[in-house]
């Protein structure tokens, strides 16, 4: 079946995660929250284009049913939007410098002979999230990789509708990274359909910008000094977990359940997402960090969340998460710590 250009207009992430919220939401007894964004319209949307992407794997979908399976090196195999040669030379002399520096097995590259087209799309409630113009192209050139001995995807394309005005905004830590939602969508494509962990990076790091400080802040700086975001693709997914085990040629070590989660750390500010929401229902502990402040204020009073530890910042975090790995109640370690028993022998304590 063809598919036509937008046919796949991705709001699926961000309607994924609004229709989770709601769910737990009602499981949590969060009361009283109203979430932001064109929710009804959002959840609606009919999905005739679910049709067209079926799961080619026994790969289970529940949440926390899925197991990761450490392998001990994956084979990686790289797509290519078509692109000019200039664009087309800066992927190969990425993709040559990761094999001799770090070792990593590209098992083979393809060169799409049409466009992707990858594209950032912002919602009405301010988040980003993707569309693809031809999805069929993207999956063909996956499944011609896995057959040729991949088993883990990089995909590089050329992002577009990117304003200069938002992704400068971004550099400055004052605007959600544009890019974010639309590289999310093609590699939960590859990832839902396939089952084969995947990666996006884009081909050329959009660098016309206006910014009103050359120096920009920390967390972003990796970003503006590289041409592209490539080589950590292809060095993660060099050692990234397995969905399946079905893939052939993967040697496997270790299995990865949700019972290995000590607990999840997040911004104070941010609790809002499947991985915390999910964390609570299963009872894993969950870290709300203050000092990592962002343009979002989904905090746990906000969700009305129960059972949301915060700290300062992220060396009391890691504190707390050791002690917790050891089996060490966090309440033992709080200065004054409550003794139990002490109300019953206090003469001042009225008995019934």
């Amino acid at each position: 079946m063809e598919l036509k250009a937008g046919c796949l207009l991705i709001e699926r992430r961000q309607a994924e995660r609004i229709r989770t919220v709601k769910c737990y939401r009602a499981q949590l007894h969060l009361h009283g929250h109203s979430t932001s964004g064109r929710i009804t319209e959002i959840c609606d949307t009919p999905y005739d284009q679910r049709r067209l992407i079926r799961p080619e794997s026994s790969l289970q979908k529940s949440r926390t049913q899925v197991n990761l399976h450490r392998p001990r090196g994956n084979r990686v195999g790289l797509i290519i939007e078509t692109a000019d040669a200039e664009a087309l030379e800066h992927v190969w002399n990425v993709t040559n410098a990761v094999r001799a520096v770090h070792g990593i097995d590209i098992v083979d590259c393809v060169v799409t002979e049409r466009p992707i087209g990858t594209r950032c799309v912002r919602n009405e409630s301010g988040a980003y999230v993707g569309r693809i113009d031809a999805p069929g192209v993207l999956l063909d050139a996956a499944r011609t990789l896995i057959a040729r001995g991949a088993n883990a995807i990089a995909v590089t394309t050329n992002v577009q509708d990117l304003t200069s005005q938002h992704y400068s905004e971004h550099f400055s830590g004052s605007h959600a990274n544009p890019v974010g939602g639309a590289e999310a969508i093609v590699s939960h494509l590859i990832v839902r359909t396939l089952a084969v962990p995947a990666a996006h990076a884009p081909m050329i790091n959009f660098k016309d910008l206006a910014l009103p400080n050359a120096v920009v802040d920390a967390r972003s700086a990796g970003e503006l000094v590289s041409i592209s975001g490539l080589a950590g693709v292809l060095i993660g997914l060099s050692a990234a977990p397995q969905i399946s085990t079905e893939q052939h040629g993967v040697r496997l070590t270790d299995e990865v359940s949700f019972d290995d989660v000590v607990a999840v750390i997040a911004p104070a500010g941010a609790l809002g997402g499947v991985p915390v929401l999910e964390a609570l229902r299963q009872h894993v502990p969950v870290i709300a960090v203050r000092g990592n402040t962002s343009i979002l204020n989904v905090t746990a009073n906000a969700l009305g969340l129960q059972g949301v530890t915060e700290v300062a910042n992220y060396a009391e975090a890691a504190g707390l998460v050791l002690a917790l790995r050891c089996g060490i109640s966090p309440e033992t370690i709080t200065r004054p710590l409550r003794s139990l028993g002490q109300a019953a022998h206090d003469p001042s304590t009225s008995r019934a």
